[in-house]
């Protein structure tokens, strides 16, 4: 009897053992893989990785660009609308074509992929203008990129469900027509004479060459980002994730001072020292 209560005992502890092992285990795999997702993604308030630099529009430049912009992005709507008739034949709806045009001026967009492979430069007239870097070259949305984004949101604005309709029931047959009601008509952008560049305007930062599978990631993750479900979520590139110097917790790229979340100590899994003797 004894010797069954033993056996009993022991049973009990080896299965208690068994499943604190698995429970230490699964808590182990949980810190990694937060610490994996915080590194890729910068979720805010975990602690553990440096914010990604923001990049903003030049307001006074974006205005003296809009007609290049606008006749830009008319040529892109009508080919759109026209891609949109020819995939869809008559399952094409309105709406189709209105949640295209809403994209118009979104970075992640691939309607968008003029505005990384453009500079903005001041020609010899002193004006400010776009310049084709070439079918191979792409830069990452930053400053400029941003710049030529306002200037189509200023053209765009309000717009988009009516250009949506006339692209929609075909009423305008050319893209050279879409221009003139955008940009004449609906707006002013190429109504008015474009202004000269300011003699105390700040350049804008070169334009910095990168690899086209590198822009379709960032605009793969910008996508990511806008998705329901994953607010204040941080993306990082192959670049961001280089320069963040791996997961040690003491490196000094980290963020060690953000205590949101209640895991802010943990830097990049540097607080799990003292899980040893797990």
């Amino acid at each position: 009897k004894q010797q069954k209560m033993f056996t009993s005992s022991s049973s009990s502890s080896s299965a208690s053992s068994s499943s604190s092992l698995l429970l230490s285990s699964f808590f182990v795999f949980f810190l990694l893989s937060v610490a994996v997702v915080r590194a890729q993604f910068g979720m805010p308030g975990m602690g553990g990785g440096k914010n990604k630099e923001t990049f903003r529009a030049v307001k006074s430049d974006s205005k003296l660009i809009h007609c290049e912009v606008c006749q830009k992005v008319s040529k892109i709507a009508f080919e759109t609308g026209v891609r949109l008739r020819e995939e869809k034949g008559e399952k094409l709806t309105e709406v189709d074509v209105i949640e295209e045009m809403e994209l118009m001026c979104d970075e992640s967009d691939d309607k968008t992929m003029w505005a990384v492979q453009n500079d903005l430069k001041v020609n010899f007239r002193n004006k400010l203008v776009l310049k084709f870097m070439g079918e191979d070259a792409y830069s990452s949305c930053e400053t400029t990129c941003k710049t030529m984004l306002k200037a189509c949101e200023d053209v765009m604005e309000g717009r988009d469900t009516d250009l949506a309709e006339i692209l929609f029931k075909n009423r305008i047959k050319t893209a050279k027509g879409i221009e003139e009601w955008l940009c004449t008509e609906e707006t002013e952008s190429c109504s008015k004479k474009a202004k000269s560049v300011s003699k105390t305007r700040k350049p804008l930062p070169e334009f910095k060459k990168k690899e086209k599978k590198d822009i379709d990631t960032e605009r793969m993750m910008g996508k990511l980002k806008n998705m329901p479900g994953m607010p204040g979520m941080q993306m990082y590139n192959r670049d961001d994730m280089m320069g963040m110097g791996g997961m040690g917790g003491g490196d000094d790229d980290y963020d060690d001072d953000d205590d949101e979340g209640g895991m802010g100590g943990m830097g990049g899994m540097g607080g799990m020292g003292g899980m040893g003797g797990m």
